[in-house]
């Protein structure tokens, strides 16, 4: 039987990009929990220019088995002026960048584009352009994949905790099946599960 941790650490994503911890904060918690369960493969979760903009993130990677890290293009400046093509072009080459500071492999664990709210601009055809056309460019592999974020729109989100200022609409349309549990239009490009 493994020990329970001891610690009081509040457990989540983006710790240092929403100013909950520091690197070194990070560093610790690896060591301690690495020494309680030696065998269990460890991450972080930050958005990607947290680990390219602060070498303090060096060291917490090398504690690491895996990068999962945050690429979204929604969030930069051109984004609703640019295309499918620019927007998964933001991914590769983020991705290529990430690989040359990390060897181990990379889950893109969030990416992706909103549904909503369509007042601002976002639909469905920009979610399914988005996601097939990065299937083609970003193929999953050993060393790096994508995760589709997420399964479901969160009504709720908007008003969750957010480090970067302002209203954030779009928390909420992030899903592949609506609200509703029905399925959005990227649904029909996905390919199916082997049964």
């Amino acid at each position: 039987m493994r020990p329970k941790l001891r610690t009081r650490w509040r457990p989540g994503a983006e710790i240092v990009f929403g100013n909950r911890g520091t690197w070194s904060d990070l560093l610790g918690h690896l060591h301690a929990v690495r020494a309680q369960a030696p065998g269990l493969p460890l991450a972080i979760s930050e958005p990607f220019a947290e680990y390219l903009d602060h070498l303090e993130s060096r060291s917490v990677l090398s504690a690491t088995d895996f990068m999962l890290v945050n690429i979204h293009p929604v969030f930069e400046p051109w984004f609703k002026s640019g295309t499918a093509n620019n927007w998964t072009d933001f991914v590769v080459r983020v991705m290529a960048r990430l690989k040359g500071i990390y060897a181990r492999p990379i889950l893109v664990k969030e990416t992706g584009v909103p549904t909503g709210p369509t007042s601002a601009g976002f639909s469905e055809a920009m979610q399914r352009a988005f996601y097939d056309l990065l299937a083609q460019r970003l193929p999953p592999s050993r060393k790096r994949a994508c995760a589709y974020f997420t399964a479901f729109d969160q009504p709720w989100r908007p008003g969750d905790f957010n480090p970067t200022p302002g209203v954030h609409p779009e928390e909420a349309f992030w899903g592949l099946f609506g609200e509703t549990r029905a399925p959005k239009l990227v649904m029909n490009s996905l390919a199916k599960l082997p049964r």
